[in-house]
């Protein structure tokens, strides 16, 4: 009598074969995250270096205004992050066809929370900026771009959101 060690509904080839079939699909779905995410670094590394080569003094007003832009961003990207979570759990439970509404949803609290944000910069930001003790001078040199930074809220909330369906979907 044989005695086997894999059960009988394993795959052919084991667990081995296993961690490599969900490796490879796990590297499918992910180096277009990646490079998403790569790029979006490449475009803050490019805008400092453009803002850098044209005033030292205008780099430093770009780096204090994107320290409060920066938490607003984090929290509306944490925030948006269920988006995934849900759209990934429709498709789990084989219910697909309610993703649009998932999709739905999100773009609408992504364009409340852009606006909220934008005008929670605008109004707040250079306030903040005083708050903070800097000097008058540099609080308001960093006015300027936090309120450049602060119109652009909404449209990347809302790519925020179409990018976490997408890959809530399989299809970053």
């Amino acid at each position: 009598m044989a005695d086997s060690s894999a059960p009988a509904n394993s795959p052919p080839g084991g667990r081995a074969q296993v961690v490599r079939t969900e490796l490879a699909e796990l590297l499918k779905l992910s180096w277009p995250v990646v490079l998403s995410r790569l790029g979006i670094m490449g475009m803050g590394l490019s805008d400092a270096i453009v803002v850098g080569r044209y005033s030292a003094t205008e780099l430093g007003y770009h780096a204090m205004a994107w320290a409060p832009t920066s938490v607003i961003v984090t929290m509306t990207v944490g925030l948006l992050s269920g988006i995934q979570v849900m759209t990934s759990r429709a498709n789990g439970q084989g219910r697909p066809e309610i993703t649009g509404a998932v999709l739905r949803r999100g773009l609408s609290y992504s364009l409340w929370m852009g606006l909220a944000s934008t005008l929670v910069l605008i109004v707040g930001g250079p306030a903040f900026l005083h708050i903070l003790g800097l000097e008058k001078d540099l609080a308001d040199g960093a006015s300027p771009p936090l309120i450049i930074f602060a119109l652009s809220m909404p449209g990347y909330a809302f790519s925020v959101a179409a990018s976490f369906w997408l890959e809530g979907q399989g299809r970053p």
